[in-house]
């Protein structure tokens, strides 16, 4: 048995309570008996992941030792070589902390679960070593101490737990909260000459913002900054402040009156869908984005998920023709948003990116799905890039709950093309192999397409394809919303064979329900008396049997301007096959009938 006499070990990190029974059996423990009780055991030593020493003491025994376990703390403490030691709150008191700051050796402490307070603070100040104290809060005799050694959260959201009070007070880039703005604008005061160059701001709330950026252009008056690694070869520059737009929540009278503050003292930058950009180029993105999606606004509240998308899709399918960037021009031209908007230019990339940018503003789950395409008959281009999007869709009123797959390129060449609205992974392969003009090579994706275990491990023989296997992981984190993630309780990791198996399971498990023509047709039909509430039945009809002959139309899928005919390489028609049986007249009337009955 452990006594208090044998309390050494220089490579203790941790102190900690146990109430009776030992901790879980840890594989890395050198204690053969940890899995008994500890009634009659006062202390255990284990060892953790990384070879440091955590000690446990029995709840019970020191309540009825208590002096003399203090005591015997405070020696170990001031006897450790380590640099970090972590304190339970139990055992954090004027013993035990005079200990710890008597150690030359440490630099951190960790006061797990104690709100720091003045005479433990007082104590530990008097070391010269210790550089921080990490504690969850303090008490009010400390609330106004701006010492960077503290590292407590001013409060509960501050940049949403990324910063303490020590990296506010010591880093030059600080990310925060625009609901805690007024308490960091405290801090930054007591800054000084030594202020961080880069703000980074998540902006959840703008009741502050515009106040926040008065103080800051104040503050950083006359302030500027050299360039860390070529200070000879750039001018000094002032600091730049990063505000993180939540495309949900965006108040563009705020941002215009901060664009309209004359403040030569720091930089405004803004990220808006993943693109970094100067604040007036934000406001204008923003304002064509929402002019573009106002007949959305004028009729969302009466559509489904499933409709929904299909008025977002119309639109972005519409917006403009395919054209590639003149050659020599920035490649970014005909493909991110805040581009596409305003030139003539775009390709597959933009038509996703624009699609996507719609669907995050209405809460729709997507994800970007770079593939590799091969040209059979284009020799010399070899294999490109091509870009869909994947698709959550959950909608009660069609049926429909799966991901599927649109590729709004291809109908970008007519507004009654619908074609490739949301398919299934089989829907494209059909589509692909008829049309004889490209493959696809193979991409991590296409492991979702399998059928069985079998299937999939006779897959797994090929080298190239093991090795793609493991980059589907990442793949899937933007559409299955971490489930993949939850099942294996840890993070991505293709070295341990419990993840490959329910990585493997995930994928036999991945099966889609195509959507069927007449659910497409209907919708259109449902978005539409919405947006012309007074035509005609007849016409509604006549209307429809043109759409419909346009979602039989094929193209040439090499390059996006061309219609062909059918070629007599095709073994499988997909349009046809999915829109043959579609009844314009009975989807129109039933339609019809419902929008009547609703509007009266």
């Amino acid at each position: 048995m452990i006594s208090l006499s044998d309390l050494k070990d220089e490579r203790l990190k941790t102190v900690s309570m146990i109430t009776g029974r030992s901790p879980y059996n840890s594989p890395f423990s050198s204690d053969t008996t940890n899995s008994v009780f500890l009634n009659e055991r006062p202390f255990l030593f284990q060892n953790d992941l990384f070879s440091s020493r955590i000690l446990y003491i029995n709840q019970d025994y020191y309540k009825n030792h208590k002096e003399e376990v203090d005591l015997a703390l405070s020696s170990l403490l001031t006897s450790l070589q380590g640099k970090e030691i972590i304190l339970g709150e139990t055992f954090i008191n004027e013993n035990t902390v005079q200990g710890i700051a008597q150690n030359p050796n440490l630099t951190k402490i960790d006061l797990q679960g104690y709100s720091l307070e003045k005479n433990i603070f007082d104590l530990l100040s008097q070391s010269k070593s210790i550089q921080e104290i990490i504690t969850p809060g303090v008490a009010k005799e400390l609330a106004n101490s701006y010492d960077s050694r503290i590292t407590y959260r001013m409060n509960q959201r501050i940049g949403m737990g990324l910063n303490t009070l020590k990296r506010l007070l010591t880093e030059d880039y600080i990310k925060i909260d625009s609901c805690d703005l007024k308490e960091v604008l405290e801090v930054l005061k007591h800054r000084k000459n030594n202020l961080p160059k880069n703000i980074n701001i998540e902006v959840t709330d703008y009741s502050f913002l515009e106040n926040f950026m008065k103080d800051i252009a104040s503050l950083y008056d006359g302030i500027t900054f050299e360039d860390e690694l070529f200070p000879e070869l750039f001018s000094p520059k002032s600091a730049e402040i990063v505000f993180q737009l939540d495309p949900s929540n965006i108040n563009l009278s705020v941002l215009k009156r901060i664009e309209e503050m004359e403040n030569s003292n720091v930089r405004q930058r803004v990220v808006l869908d993943f693109e970094e950009l100067s604040l007036s180029k934000a406001i204008q993105t923003e304002e064509k984005i929402r002019s573009l999606l106002e007949p959305v606004m004028m009729i969302k509240d009466q559509l489904s998920p499933f409709e929904l998308y299909t008025k977002l899709y119309e639109i972005v399918k519409d917006f403009k023709k395919y054209q590639i960037e003149d050659e020599g021009m920035y490649h970014d031209a005909s493909r991110s948003v805040s581009n596409i908007l305003f030139n003539d230019y775009i390709v597959c990339a933009g038509y996703v990116n624009l699609l996507q940018t719609f669907c995050n503003r209405f809460g729709l789950t997507t994800g970007y799905m770079p593939v590799s395409v091969l040209h059979e008959e284009q020799e010399n281009l070899g294999v490109t890039g091509h870009a869909r999007l994947f698709v959550h869709i959950k909608d009660e009123k069609y049926d429909i709950d799966g991901v599927y797959i649109s590729d709004p390129t291809w109908d970008s060449m007519g507004e009654t093309k619908y074609n490739h609205l949301l398919m299934t992974l089989e829907e494209i392969d059909r589509e692909r192999d008829s049309e004889g003009i490209f493959d696809v090579t193979f991409n991590p994706y296409d492991f979702l397409k399998v059928k069985t275990p079998e299937e999939l491990e006779e897959m797994l023989k090929n080298p190239t394809l093991k090795e793609m296997f493991q980059k589907l992981p990442s793949a899937l984190r933007s559409i299955d919303n971490g489930e993949f993630m939850k099942s294996c309780q840890r993070d991505y990791d293709l070295e341990e064979e419990t993840t490959k198996e329910k990585l493997k399971e995930y994928c036999v498990a991945f099966q889609q329900e195509p959507i069927s023509g007449d659910k497409i047709l209907a919708s259109l039909v449902h978005i539409y008396q919405l947006e012309h509430k007074d035509v005609p039945q007849e016409e509604l009809i006549d209307h429809f049997q043109t759409i419909r002959a346009g979602l039989k139309k094929r193209e040439n899928l090499y390059y996006p301007t061309i219609e062909t005919v059918s070629s007599s390489k095709r073994t499988f028609d997909f349009l046809e096959n999915k829109y043959d049986n579609v009844n314009v007249e009975e989807i129109v009337n039933e339609e019809f009938k419902n929008h009547t009955t609703n509007t009266r």
